[in-house]
């Protein structure tokens, strides 16, 4: 069986993808606010706006899509961080291109690497933050 099909099969990614869609208005309200509002650069509201979107999702997640309470919740925390770090690096990446070069607005770049980003997250985070000992 396909590792796709074996995620689809899996109870908890579903836990991931409403908490990641909470988290997801979080975000575009966070970096609407902070763009349109405040007259942030997009990129700078986007990163404002990952930090607080993780944070809320690591908690969610801890409680409720992987229930975890072996690892101490600094070292899960810190984990869960250290992996955001690299995906948000390839969202920042990719934000700029969508909307720099490819001219797409911003908040439409940002749902559509929300979207394209799902499975990805939820494996790494399954398979590293949230890992059960």
């Amino acid at each position: 069986m396909i590792p796709i099909a074996n995620i689809l099969k899996d109870h908890r990614y579903y836990r991931f993808i409403t908490i990641g869609g909470l988290c997801f208005l979080v975000n575009l309200a966070t970096l609407y606010v902070a763009t349109d509002i405040f007259g942030l650069h997009y990129l700078v509201s986007m990163v404002i706006s990952i930090l607080i979107a993780n944070t809320l999702g690591w908690a969610l997640n801890r409680r409720w899509t992987f229930s975890t309470t072996q690892m101490p919740a600094l070292v899960e925390f810190s984990r869960y961080l250290s992996a955001n770090i690299g995906l948000f690096a390839i969202n920042l990446a990719l934000m700029a291109v969508l909307v720099s070069v490819v001219g797409i607005h911003y908040l439409v770049a940002s749902a559509i690497l929300a979207v394209c980003m799902t499975i990805l997250n939820f494996t790494i985070h399954r398979d590293w933050s949230f890992r059960k000992k």
